[in-house]
């Protein structure tokens, strides 16, 4: 997503998603990620040969029939938002990229996330432009209470019960430093979940697409 760090591994995930669906799209399912994995195994693996990123790249142009050197330029090494084509491909089987919002206070108003347990809870990633991030929020600070409320594994519990009130944090910093902090929630929500679900609307040729996809059929089951 734009505008903000991503795990690598969920990037990365995405990206061969897509990769998959692109190649199975304009081969009608000739091939797929499947024969570009087996391919680099035939050509590289079994021959003891390393391989580049431009192999990799025109390996999979080969498989999809078709140049694919602006995808990677543009999701792998740039950083376009990919959204739109995650869409795109998943809208080829019949899938759609549903958006909710998050169900943790501290993510979908104030634009932190945080890990607890019984001794600690600390701030393990803040949102670019969120409020968290223009109070000076940091990562790895500890929050030590809300509105002078103490922090005890209740974090969500206490913002939920400070809405509508100036709200005030008091972390103690890496450096082991006491500060308050004022966060002034704004009317946007930050953090919001994915989840891919069917589209009930779903033609023939987006089922048809599904089933040589996944291997089954599309009204087999309510879930992926």
């Amino acid at each position: 997503m734009p505008g903000r760090k991503t795990s690598i591994y969920d990037e990365g995930s995405l990206i061969a998603l897509m990769t998959d669906l692109l190649i199975r799209k304009n081969t009608d399912h000739k091939s797929s990620l499947d024969t570009v994995m087996q391919n680099l195994y035939n050509d590289f693996g079994k021959k003891m040969r390393g391989y580049t990123d431009h192999d990799y790249i025109s390996l999979v142009s080969h498989c999809a029939g078709v140049s694919m050197a602006d995808f990677f330029i543009d999701f792998v090494y740039g950083t376009e938002d990919d959204t739109p084509l995650l869409e795109e491909t998943l809208g080829y089987a019949g899938l759609e990229l549903h958006q909710y919002s998050s169900a943790i206070e501290c993510e979908r108003f104030f634009g932190f996330k945080v890990i607890e347990d019984s001794r600690s809870t600390k701030v393990t990633a803040i949102f670019p432009e969120s409020p968290s991030f223009k109070a000076g929020l940091g990562k790895d600070d500890e929050i030590v209470a809300v509105n002078e409320k103490k922090v005890e594994e209740n974090l969500q519990e206490l913002l939920f019960l400070s809405r509508g009130e100036r709200l005030i944090l008091t972390v103690l910093t890496p450096m082991k430093r006491l500060k308050d902090i004022a966060i002034e929630g704004d009317s946007k929500e930050y953090y919001p979940k994915y989840a891919i679900i069917k589209n009930i609307n779903a033609d023939q040729d987006q089922q048809r697409f599904f089933k040589s996809w996944l291997g089954k059929d599309f009204d087999e089951s309510k879930s992926l």
